[in-house]
This record gives C-alpha cells, sequence and structure tokens, in this order.
C-alpha cells in the first residue's frame, strides 16, 4: 500500500513539472511582428513600421513629419522592419534620426550576424552593432528559454546640451551605453562632457567673431570674408577668448563660417 501511495504522487509531481515546463515553453515562443506607428519625444515626427512577415526584420520603416493642414509629409523610407523604432527630429531643418533595434535572438550567446541596434539619419545609414559588438563577449546576454537580448532599459534620445543629440541605452549587465546621434559612434567614458565644452567653445567663438565683425564692417572692406584670426579676437576682446579643453585650438574662419576648432 505505501509503495502505491509513493508512486501515485510521484506521478502527480511528473504531471506538474510537464505543466510547467508546457507553459514555459508557450511563454517563450516568438511573439508575432505587428505594424505599429511611435512619435517623436514632442510629436512633430513619427515612424510608421510595417513587417513583411510574422517574424524577422523584412518590411519597410516610413518616417513622417507632423502637417498642421493637410496631410503629414513623408520625409523617409528604410527598407527594413523593426519591432522597436526610436526617432527625433528638429523641425527647422527636417532632420530626423533614427535608431533601429534588433528583435531578441534565437540562442543563449551573443552572435556576430544578429543586429543589436542601428542608427541612420534622413535616410542614410551611419552606423550598425551586432548583438556580439554590444555584448563584447557571447555570454553577457539576457536569456530566456530559447531567446536572448543584449539590451537592458531603453531610454532614447536626449539632447544634453544645445542641438547635441545622443542616445542612451542599458547592456544587459545595466551599464549605460551612449551613442553619437550625428555618426552612431559610441561615446566613452567622459566624452559628453568634452563635447558640451566643445559646444559651449563654439557658441562663445561665434558670438565673439559676430561682435568683431559688427565694430569693423565699417572700418574695413573686406569684413565679411576676412579669416578672423586668433589674435584678431585676442586684440578686440583682451581677456574675452574662449577658453578650449586641453589639445585644440581655434581654426581661423569668416564671420559667417561655422567655427572650427582643430586638434593640436
Amino acid at each position: 500500500m505505501p509503495n502505491k501511495i509513493v508512486s501515485t504522487r510521484h506521478f502527480a509531481w511528473c504531471l506538474l513539472a510537464l505543466s510547467v515546463l508546457a507553459a514555459s515553453a508557450r511563454a517563450d515562443q516568438e511573439a508575432g511582428n505587428r505594424a505599429y506607428v511611435r512619435a517623436s519625444e514632442w510629436g512633430a515626427f513619427y515612424a510608421k513600421s510595417v513587417p513583411a512577415a510574422a517574424y524577422g526584420t523584412e518590411g519597410y520603416t516610413q518616417i513622417f513629419r507632423v502637417v498642421a493642414a493637410g496631410p503629414d509629409k513623408l520625409l523617409q523610407r528604410y527598407a527594413w522592419y523593426s519591432p522597436e523604432v526610436f526617432l527625433e527630429g528638429f523641425l527647422g531643418t527636417n532632420d530626423v534620426y533614427v535608431a533601429q533595434l534588433g528583435p531578441w535572438a534565437r540562442g543563449h550567446e551573443a552572435r556576430a550576424d544578429h543586429l543589436a541596434i542601428a542608427f541612420f539619419k534622413n535616410g542614410k545609414a551611419l552606423k550598425k552593432y551586432s548583438a556580439l559588438d554590444i555584448a563584447g563577449t557571447p555570454a553577457k546576454v539576457s536569456a530566456s528559454v530559447s531567446h536572448y537580448q543584449v539590451f537592458g532599459q531603453r531610454i532614447g534620445f536626449r539632447r544634453p546640451f544645445g542641438n547635441q543629440l545622443v542616445f542612451d541605452i542599458d547592456d544587459a549587465s545595466g551599464t549605460r551605453l551612449t551613442f553619437d546621434a550625428e555618426t552612431g559612434r559610441r561615446l566613452a567614458a567622459g566624452e559628453e562632457q568634452l563635447m558640451s565644452q566643445l559646444d559651449a567653445a563654439r557658441t562663445a567663438f561665434a558670438q565673439l567673431r559676430f561682435q568683431w565683425y559688427e565694430r569693423n564692417q565699417a572700418l574695413r572692406t573686406d569684413a565679411g570674408q576676412h579669416l578672423i584670426t586668433e589674435s584678431d579676437l585676442r586684440e578686440f576682446s583682451p581677456g574675452s577668448f574662449p577658453s578650449l579643453p586641453a589639445g585644440y585650438r581655434y581654426r581661423p574662419g569668416g564671420v559667417w563660417d561655422a567655427v572650427l576648432l582643430g586638434k593640436d
């Protein structure tokens, strides 16, 4: 009689284990692709991503600018589908930056042929990263029964200063990764602060050059075409020459030219 009880209990535990495994397997099945729309932070632009199949990245993504009266304006079209798209844009220029995230990949280790993230600007591909690029090592992933991911929290685009735009996302271990939206390049530790200093310096130089032009346009016939040198600026406004990070210098330019800061 006791052996029969043990056998019955063993059978019941087996049924329970099998049901748990079956539920886990069902929960780990890939969710089918679906068409969706995602807006930029302030809603001036949006992306419409449409899959061509139930799984994978085949399909297309269109970027629109919202128009107050009349149909929205189609700005860009990409020949891929993404399960998660981020975008940000500038209304004055119609510049739109896009981040395409890859899907949860099959397996348990990061691979070089699995897309993690790719960056685009105005229809042009900037830089692409594989799952192995992001993870660094194959095992540094967040894995389920049959799939893995190399990212944790997604933060999205951010403007740390001026018109500078970066993209923030955490890797699977929670380390914050920051990318320059203009190039898609990953920023090293401390580089964002350097970019902030350079941006502030460019603004200061532009203001100082325009002040020089206002003072000299009636005194010099070439004021509008003259390459304004460091000596010009220091002589014009002693003590107001903008400070620069170590290793950088001001490059002469005209009042209407972009400010260039070169490295020594």
